[in-house]
């Protein structure tokens, strides 16, 4: 058990608990603080600062100046465990190419399905599925999948560029390869950026199922195309919350 002597009993008490509290918060609220103008960093140093001025032994003082690092890596991973949100699998109808939106906590939606622990999104030929679940908050795992006519999943890749020359330099390496090679043909799934389904309900993600071909089109025309899916996602939504 460590022993306290009881001069610079409180500088010891005070540097101890700046080393914790920095070293947890560091961990707790990931890699940003690291630029927050080197506050947590500053507290620790500040707390060791302090356990080295206290006049506890020196086999003491060194266990508790590398303390930080357990304690860093420990409240980081339990961070990761409480913010990851539930795995979460899009299945698309065969051979269907367009805007997707799925819209949460509608109580006239369709209850969630699980399966092995992940929520299935088995998304209509209209491409606009409404559920009853609430929006996953939290750290992702997304999966998409097209079902095939005699009910095969195949997987799709999660396009993490608009430009395809980047994402073909990249495969394999930020985007997770279904395939061995990248195409223009390669039917995949790009986030929806500025989508109007969003002002329709918040609770809500959309993404593009589509080609980088087919993404590369006319601006004007995927705009106009934009606008008519928004129109039948909101008919739907409107028909859904009326029936309820």
């Amino acid at each position: 058990m460590l022993s306290l002597p009881e001069k610079r009993k409180g500088v010891f008490i005070v540097g101890l608990t700046l080393t914790v509290v920095f070293s947890i918060l560091i961990g707790l609220l990931h890699f940003g603080v690291l630029y927050l103008f080197g506050v947590p960093f500053l507290g620790i140093f500040a707390g060791i600062v302090l356990i080295w001025y206290s006049q506890i032994s020196r086999a003491a003082k060194f266990f508790i100046s590398v303390l930080p690092l357990p304690l860093i890596i420990s409240s980081f991973f339990l961070f990761l465990y409480l913010r990851t949100a539930e795995g979460e699998d899009f299945v698309v109808p065969a051979a269907y190419q367009g805007e997707i939106v799925v819209f949460y906590n509608e109580p006239c939606g369709t209850p969630v399905h699980y399966e092995r622990g992940r929520r299935i999104y088995e998304i209509p030929n209209e491409g606009v599925l409404i559920t009853q679940g609430l929006k996953n908050e939290g750290y992702h795992d997304r999966k998409f999948y097209i079902r095939q006519s005699d009910g095969i999943l195949d997987e799709i890749p999660i396009f993490g560029r608009q430009d395809f020359e980047t994402e073909k330099k990249e495969w394999g390496t930020y985007t997770r390869a279904t395939q061995p090679e990248l195409t223009l043909d390669t039917v995949g799934a790009f986030w929806s950026h500025g989508r109007e389904t969003y002002f329709l309900s918040r609770d809500s993600i959309g993404y593009t199922v589509s080609t980088y071909r087919e993404f590369s089109r006319d601006a004007k025309e995927r705009a106009f195309e934009q606008k008519e899916f928004t129109g039948r996602a909101e008919a739907l939504l409107i028909k859904c919350r009326q029936g309820s």
